[in-house]
């Protein structure tokens, strides 16, 4: 069995440093992409309305939460990375949805597009605290991207073709991606 999987990616938050090599990644965090069409609207002689799209501009809505062993040091890491944005022009690199083991193709050089504070979840020092934050592209982008991939499924089956089941009776699946 072959079918078609959307990768939009899965995991936390990695955003990067364009002026230096720091990195901040939190497994906890979520981001979310929105792809905002840059339409140009004309109106030819009969008065027909036409649309150009120019491209699309990406923003990203970025939840991080300070909940996880290590991510105190991740968010001041992030916040060194803003902090050295702020005086440049070159921005910063988002990875919305960023899984260590397993790296999806997204990310874009963006700019923090929002204002920085945090909320306290809980009177702790280093943990209950969440920043929701905003970026925007660069750049526009020519169209939405539609990561792919294709994953080959098999059923696994004994020495005489039978397919092996669980106890419950649910087939074995290997993947193959």
């Amino acid at each position: 069995m072959e079918y078609t999987e959307l990768l939009w990616g899965f995991g936390g938050v990695k955003i990067e440093s364009l002026i230096s090599s720091a990195t901040a990644s939190l497994s906890g965090g979520h981001g979310t992409l929105i792809f905002t069409p840059d339409i140009i609207e004309k109106e030819n002689l009969d008065r027909d309305l036409r649309f150009n799209v120019r491209g699309y501009e990406v923003g990203c809505e970025i939840l991080l939460e300070n909940v996880n062993d290590g991510d105190s040091d991740e968010l001041a890491s992030l916040m060194g990375i803003i902090g050295e944005q702020s005086g440049s022009y070159v921005g910063i690199r988002v990875h919305p949805r960023y899984n260590v083991t397993n790296t999806t193709p997204i990310y874009y050089d963006m700019y923090l597009d929002s204002d920085v504070s945090f909320e306290d979840l809980s009177e702790k020092v280093f943990s209950g605290q969440k920043i929701e934050l905003n970026f925007i592209s660069k750049k526009l982008v020519g169209n939405i991207p539609n990561y792919i991939k294709t994953v080959q499924e098999d059923y696994w089956v004994d020495d005489v073709g039978d397919n092996m089941v669980t106890d419950t009776g649910d087939l074995f699946i290997f993947k193959l991606t």
